[in-house]
């Protein structure tokens, strides 16, 4: 069995937010940090309770870094921006290899691995 393949330039880049990931960051953090508040008034202190609020704190930063390591932002069509309309995706230009003429696509862009 061959080993999956790791993107560890993706997994060690910084992940600047986009869109409404901030908003979904702060919901997973403020719900852990409901989940640990009811721990800690029902269960008492010991290691086992510092056990269960230190995996509460993984579980969190494992969820945001699912979003921002796994989610990319969409590539918008510089005409698009100065036109007014910014979120519009990019067109892709393709060249015909036979006629040399442009193919155009309103499509996004399909990254290398989808294809």
């Amino acid at each position: 069995m061959a080993a999956p393949t790791v993107d560890l330039d993706n997994i060690f880049t910084y992940h600047k937010p986009f869109g409404d990931q901030p908003v979904r960051f702060t919901a997973i953090r403020d719900n852990a940090r409901e989940l640990a508040k009811l721990i800690v008034s029902m269960t008492p202190p010991s290691r086992e309770q510092s056990l269960a609020l230190t995996n509460i704190q993984q579980a969190v930063m494992w969820a945001n870094a699912a979003i921002a390591i796994n989610e990319k932002e969409p590539v918008t069509d510089p005409a698009a921006i100065l036109a007014g309309d910014p979120d519009k995706p990019l067109r892709v230009v393709e060249l015909a290899p036979t006629e040399g003429q442009a193919k155009v696509s309103s499509d996004p862009p399909v990254a290398k691995s989808d294809r």
